[in-house]
């Protein structure tokens, strides 16, 4: 974890840690069933499973959202784009 993550993650007091209630799932989300990806990363696609996932369901869209949009969100779009582009 750097620590500009640390720091952000103080701040917001870990309340995006997993297993916090802060990670926990807005009930207002719709969401496929059994289709999970945990991450260790604030980028999603540290996970590769992700991008095999996405590939193998022929996925070309998605729409990227979270709790913290400087932190894990901005992450994950970068991560994507440093997938799909050479």
């Amino acid at each position: 974890m750097s620590e500009k993550q640390i720091l952000s993650n103080l701040l917001r007091k870990f309340t995006a840690l997993k297993g916090s209630k802060g990670a926990e799932m807005d009930k207002r989300l719709l969401k496929a069933e059994g289709v999970y990806f945990s991450k260790n990363k604030a980028d999603a696609f540290s996970n590769p499973s992700l991008m095999k996932y996405l590939n193998n369901n022929g996925i070309h869209e998605l729409i990227v959202t979270g709790v913290f949009i400087e932190g894990c969100v901005s992450a994950t779009v970068e991560g994507l784009l440093l997938e799909i582009l050479p």
